[in-house]
């Protein structure tokens, strides 16, 4: 293993630079769209704030000259409008008059007739609207945090601050709102999360001490009335709020877990705005737009963050405090704007009634729709009840422990008091794993009795969604996220009692129905519903025509390849791959890996070796292969070190939720760890880590395997400081191979091979652009294989390390594209010895070489110096469920440690290195869960 060194002198003659471009390398001329929303490429989270919708109350408008026109407010804070009683859209002259509207100039500015709208119009359109939204986009590229979003059981705390101006003073006092937080929200959220979330008062020192409330903090400036848009001067108001609270709240007690930011999972900042709230009424002013967005020069006080959106959930909620739609009805703000806007900040709930102003979405049956003007019919006010959550909603986020069982089905009324988590809710899966039915009974019980606005006092009945999780919202009328099937078949308004499911109106939901159960491609879901009894608290219904089931989703993860089976059969797949499989069946699965491939064990609903699952529910398993054979695998010596303080830090991704999480190290303990973002689509695949912009801090690349497109983070510590597309549609026969500084300029670039013909290419990089690139070689015979990329000659540029099907293992020395020198390092290593690691293990410059038998475990190393081969064994017989992940100078020596994971139960221990030596290490965490792969 160490007698063979074959000088450092041969010149490489195997292969020749080519004179003209690769076709891949003219993609580099292809458009780079810029990639505006970092996260909206990873989770698919609309960068924008998110808002309640319009009241639909009847306003009083007054004209100048003392006549009054009833208008009923339509849309949301992207796209409103003011409707007449009758369906007529009229807008406001500036000479203060109502006049009927002829329709919108491609400004979205409303062209005004000369009539005033007091007088009955003729030869107009009812239901005008504006041509399109004004959504303002809004880059968000900062990290997610380790609270991340609200599930299941959850505390939170809440605070409320309530600011004023020199001009528009507060109205309600601080004990006003200090109810709203001690009683009604509080009991909105137990109740409708079947007791899972307690939302409790922050604590302050203002007027009253800690009951969540900063009473009246006076901004230096005049109201801005912002009315029906939300700007640059929303965030303003909210930034100044946070920083005139400050001597009264001790934000950074509430930043848990210790990363610089208070996430709204730790602290819900809530600015309450003197004057009046437009989405109830646009008739009084100066008003703001109810919403939650983020600051993205957030306020840094006791040393955190308030109000940085961080990737979600986060930012601040904002409304008006006066709501008033007529001469008689000034009040203080209602519930319903308040728990709305509390879903997007605490939960990260998206909006369901439709942003596009064409329909209602899900109307009054949700909260996040127009459900959060809820009206019981004792109410005086819209919003003192608002409607309880959608089943989509409080399955999402946990709050159904368990589904009704499939057979003869009884549904308990969501509002009522005898609900749990467990006897509410009834879920039919389809052949498609997104794509499924959640039916639950609504009856004027507890906060549904907001529903008697719309629906009377004697509704009832059961409400079937049809949901399709791959939809990013409810604006497509057509094929909605959560669509509510409505037993009438007629989608009217913001709904009515016939929209339910009951005896006497509709009792038979299947394939031939109308409206059916198909799925939104044509083909049956599988799901029928039938015997429907009357409306009641508790209501009964049967399935029949087939045997619920559920979605069994493997994934395939690791840098081996194997395959997974299913005893019952229908998972047979070496990627990824569904099958459905009856209610309650248990399902045992068999992994077997590829030759020169190893099973290192299960993630997601199965961990260790074996995997047995019970399909009660949906459910997501990983597989994870680990290359033993070693010729797949290319090592690239760059710095893993996101915040630039000189030690190695380590990246993970999660194989089965696409989570991504960074620690930074020092030495043995992590020093600082966190979520950088959530969600990322398991399709896209971390490539490479490496400093591309130059500034001493490394990045993320990554690749789409469905399109080839290539994207970058731009990353400063676990921040995401900015993104970009940096080409898109590689070609599939192009693979990513290793990253290095090939030109010595400071920043890493992209080495690219075709597995089709065996030609080399690489990009010059600069940030997320590529400034030039040319092939290396062309026609690499398929029996060499890459092995490192690394800095062998010490002149600040990458080389590569190859070696043959024999075991020899040669050097490219480089520069640039160019390869200038090279030679042999070794001949003839055993097919048993594979690299494991590449590092600088003695600090003296040099990239060494950490080889590894397969048979005994012995671990060995290379000390290179240059060309020249010293080293020894560093340990004998590793046992096989121990195995090497990557190397960093944890502990900042400036020499290279080992990284491990125990396979068999995820422990991570670090081994810390001086030449062969182990001079130190310990446990890092113990049992991390397989599904989380470090990088």
């Amino acid at each position: 293993m160490f007698q063979s060194n074959y000088g450092r002198t041969l010149r490489c003659k195997i292969f020749t630079k080519p004179k003209s471009m690769p076709d891949m390398y003219v993609l580099i001329n292809v458009k780079k769209w810029l990639l505006l929303v970092v996260l909206s490429l990873a989770l698919g989270i609309p960068a924008m704030s998110f808002a309640v919708p319009a009241n639909p109350d009847v306003n009083e408008l007054k004209q100048p000259d003392g006549s009054i026109v009833m208008g009923v407010l339509r849309g949301d804070e992207w796209s409103n409008w003011v409707e007449t009683v009758s369906g007529y859209t009229i807008g406001r002259g500036s000479n203060g008059y109502w006049y009927y509207v002829t329709g919108y100039g491609a400004d979205n500015k409303p062209v005004l007739s000369s009539v005033h709208a007091h007088e009955e119009p003729t030869g107009l359109l009812k239901h005008t609207r504006p041509l399109h939204g004004k959504k303002m986009m809004r880059i968000k590229t900062e990290q997610q945090t380790m609270a991340a979003v609200a599930h299941g059981t959850f505390n939170g705390k809440i605070l409320f601050i309530l600011a004023q101006f020199n001009d528009i003073k507060g109205t309600y006092t601080e004990h006003d709102f200090a109810g709203f937080l001690e009683n009604n929200i509080a009991d909105y959220y137990y109740k409708a999360s079947n007791g899972k979330v307690t939302l409790t008062p922050a604590n302050e020192s203002s007027a009253t001490a800690n009951n969540g409330v900063v009473d009246w903090v006076t901004l230096n400036y005049n109201h801005p009335n912002t009315g029906e848009d939300i700007d640059s001067r929303n965030i303003q108001i909210a930034k100044d709020a946070i920083l005139a609270a400050d001597p009264y709240v001790d934000f950074a007690s509430y930043d848990t877990n210790h990363d610089g930011y208070v996430d709204s999972s730790e602290l819900a900042v809530v600015v309450i705005v003197a004057g009046y709230e437009t989405s109830y009424s646009s008739s009084y002013t100066p008003s703001v737009w109810g919403h939650q967005w983020y600051i993205d020069s957030p306020p840094n006080v006791d040393g955190v963050y308030v109000g940085a959106y961080h990737a979600g959930p986060g930012g601040y909620a904002q409304f008006g405090e006066v709501h008033q739609n007529n001469s008689s009805n000034k009040h203080k703000a209602t519930l319903g704007i308040m728990v709305h806007e509390l879903g997007h900040l605490i939960f990260d709930l998206p909006d369901l009634y439709d942003t596009d102003s064409s329909s209602e979405g899900l109307g009054c049956f949700c909260l996040m729709a127009s459900g959060s003007w809820g009206r019981a019919s004792t109410d005086a006010y819209s919003g003192i009840t608002p409607v309880l959550p959608s089943a989509w909603i409080r399955s999402t986020l946990g709050w159904i422990d368990a589904y009704i069982a499939p057979g003869n089905l009884a549904f308990t009324a969501i509002g009522a008091s005898s609900a749990t988590a467990s006897n509410t809710v009834y879920k039919a899966s389809s052949s498609l794993a997104n794509e499924y039915f959640l039916v639950e009974n609504r009856q004027p019980q507890g906060y549904d009795k907001g529903l008697e606005r719309w629906l009377g006092n004697s509704f009832g009945g059961l409400a079937i969604f049809h949901i399709d999780d791959n939809v990013a919202g409810n604006d497509n009328d057509t094929h909605r996220k959560v669509d509510l099937v409505e037993a009438y078949g007629t989608e009217v308004g913001y709904g009515s009692p016939t929209d339910l499911w009951y005896a006497g109106n509709a009792t038979t939901f299947n394939d031939t129905s109308s409206p059916n159960s198909k799925l939104y491609n044509g083909s049956s879901s599988g799901f029928e519903i039938t015997a429907i009894s009357a409306k009641d608290i508790i209501m009964t219904a049967s399935t029949s025509g087939g045997t619920t089931q559920y979605a069994l989703t493997i994934t395939r993860n690791g840098t081996g390849s194997g395959s997974v089976t299913s005893n019952l059969g229908g998972i047979s797949c070496g990627a990824t791959c569904t099958a459905n499989f009856d209610a309650n069946t248990q399902v045992t699965l068999t992994a077997l890996a590829d030759s020169g491939s190893t099973f290192a064990g299960w993630g997601g609903d199965c961990t260790g070796s074996t995997c047995t699952v019970t399909m009660s529910a949906a459910r997501n398993v990983s597989a994870r292969f680990d290359n033993s054979a070693g010729n797949n695998t290319v090592f690239s010596h760059v710095k893993k070190d996101f915040d630039g303080d000189g030690k190695g830090d380590i990246l993970w991704h999660n194989s089965t939720t696409g989570d991504v999480v960074i620690w930074l190290m020092n030495g043995l303990s992590i020093s600082q760890g966190n979520y950088v973002i959530r969600h990322v689509p398991l399709d896209w695949q971390i490539k490479a880590i490496g400093d591309f912009n130059g500034d001493g801090k490394s990045d993320v690349l990554w690749q789409s395997a469905s399109n080839g497109d290539v994207a970058l983070w731009l990353m400063n510590a676990l921040t995401i400081s900015s993104g970009g597309y940096v080409i898109k549609g590689i070609p599939s026969d192009w693979t990513l191979k290793a990253v290095g500084d090939f030109d010595g300029d400071g920043k890493v670039d992209v080495l690219w091979q075709n597995t089709n013909n065996g030609d080399v290419a690489v990009w010059f990089m600069d940030g997320a652009s590529i400034k030039s690139g040319d092939y290396v070689a062309k026609g690499m015979p398929s029996d060499w294989t890459l092995k490192a990329v690394t800095d062998i000659n010490r002149d600040g540029k990458s080389d590569m390390v190859w070696q043959a099907a024999n075991g020899d293992v040669y050097v490219w020395l480089m520069d640039g594209a160019g390869i200038t020198g090279g030679g042999f390092v070794a001949k003839g290593i055993p097919g048993n010895w594979l690299v494991r690691a590449i590092g600088d293990f003695d600090g003296n410059g040099d990239v060494d070489v950490l080889w590894q038998e397969t048979t005994s475990g012995d671990v060995a190393m290379w000390l290179m110096d240059g060309l020249t081969i010293g080293g020894d064994y560093v340990v004998r017989g590793l046992p096989a469920n121990w195995q090497v992940l990557t190397t960093g100078d944890f502990n900042g020596d400036g020499k290279a440690d080992v990284f491990l994971q125990d396979t068999s139960n995820g422990d991570i221990y670090i081994w810390l290195m001086d030449g062969t030596g182990i001079t130190g290490g310990g446990f890092v965490v113990k049992a991390l869960p397989l599904q989380w792969w470090a990088k």
